[in-house]
C-alpha cells in the first residue's frame, strides 16, 4: 500500500487528490529560489522551438492557471538563460516528473507539447496536464488508492499504436510506495480517458478532462502552499490568501512546506523500520 496522507499527520480537511511523490516537488534548493516581490517559488521555463507569438502566448497563459492555486511562478526566459523546464513541440505530449527534469542536460527538453492550431480545448488539456507533471504530479490513475482493475488485452487491442512499454508506463503502472496516495478523482486534469470496456467496474471509468478539477486546485495549494502574512486573519480559502511583501517572507521561507514535513515523516518511518529489523 502507499502512504495515506492522514498517516503523515498533515492537515487535511477533505478528500485528497493529485497523486504525488513529495521528493519530486520543487523547493527553493532546486530552483532559482523565491520571487523577491511576492515570495513565490520560481520555476524558469524555456521554449526551445523558434518563437510563435500565438502559440507561445497560449502556452504561457494556460500554464499560469496553476499559479492561481499553487504558490509558484513560471518565469518564461529567453533562449540564452538557464531554465528548469524546457519545452519542445512535437507529435506527442509528455513531461518529466517534477525534479526529474534536473537529470536532463541543459540543452535537452524536459517537456514536449503537441500543439494543434484551432484545437484550443485539446491544447489546453495538454498544457495543464504536462505542467502538472512538471511540478511533480503523477497520473491520477496511477494512485494506489485508485485500485483500477484494467482489462489489459482490450486496452492493447484498442490502442494499437501504443507499445506495451508505453501502455505499462502511462496506463497500468501503479505509483511507488513513496507516493502520497489519495482517493480517486475522476475529474482530475491528471487522468486519462478510461473507457468502460477497458476496466472491470463503472467506478474506474473517467471522461476526458479539460479543466483543473476542484480537488486539483485545492491540493495544488497544499503541496505548494501560499504563506500568510503575520497580520492576516480569516478562513483558509484561496480567496483569503495574502501576498506579503517584505522580510517576514524571507524569515519564514519554506521551512514548513508540506513536502518537507512529509519527507521528515518518511525518514522517521524508515529509521524506525531499520531499527526494528536490526533488533530481530
Amino acid at each position: 500500500m502507499g502512504i495515506p496522507l492522514s498517516k503523515l499527520r498533515l492537515e487535511a480537511s477533505g478528500p485528497l487528490a493529485l497523486c504525488c511523490e513529495p521528493a519530486k516537488c520543487w523547493t527553493i534548493e532546486t530552483t532559482l529560489g523565491k520571487d523577491r516581490e511576492n515570495g513565490r517559488l520560481v520555476l524558469r521555463v524555456k521554449i526551445l522551438d523558434p518563437p510563435s507569438q500565438v502559440r507561445d502566448a497560449f502556452v504561457e497563459r494556460t500554464a499560469r492557471e496553476w499559479e492561481s492555486y499553487a504558490n509558484i511562478k513560471f518565469k518564461f526566459v529567453s533562449a540564452l538563460e538557464d531554465s528548469d523546464i524546457r519545452i519542445q513541440f512535437g507529435n506527442a505530449s509528455w513531461s518529466r516528473l517534477g525534479t526529474e527534469a534536473l537529470k536532463r542536460r541543459k540543452n535537452e527538453a524536459t517537456m514536449s507539447l503537441r500543439y494543434l492550431e484551432g484545437h484550443d480545448n485539446e491544447n489546453k488539456r495538454a498544457v495543464l496536464h504536462e505542467f502538472g507533471h512538471a511540478i511533480g504530479f503523477d497520473h491520477e490513475h496511477a494512485s494506489r488508492e485508485a485500485g483500477i482493475e484494467w482489462i489489459k488485452r482490450v486496452v492493447r487491442n484498442q490502442l494499437p499504436g501504443q507499445t506495451r512499454e508505453n501502455l505499462e508506463h502511462n496506463f497500468f503502472r501503479v505509483a511507488n510506495s513513496r507516493t502520497i496516495c489519495s482517493p480517486f478523482d475522476r475529474k482530475s486534469i491528471m487522468i486519462y480517458t478510461i473507457h468502460r470496456e477497458w476496466v472491470t467496474k463503472d467506478e474506474f471509468t473517467a471522461e476526458r478532462t479539460f479543466e483543473l478539477s476542484s480537488l486539483d486546485k485545492t491540493w495544488a495549494s497544499r503541496f505548494y502552499p501560499f504563506l500568510k502574512s503575520p497580520n492576516h486573519s480569516g478562513s483558509s480559502g484561496l480567496e483569503d490568501r495574502s501576498e506579503h511583501h517584505g522580510s517576514e517572507w524571507e524569515a519564514h521561507g519554506y521551512g514548513d512546506h508540506p513536502v518537507r514535513r512529509v519527507n521528515k515523516k518518511l525518514n522517521a518511518c524508515l529509521k524506525g523500520l531499520i531499527g526494528r529489523l536490526l533488533d530481530v
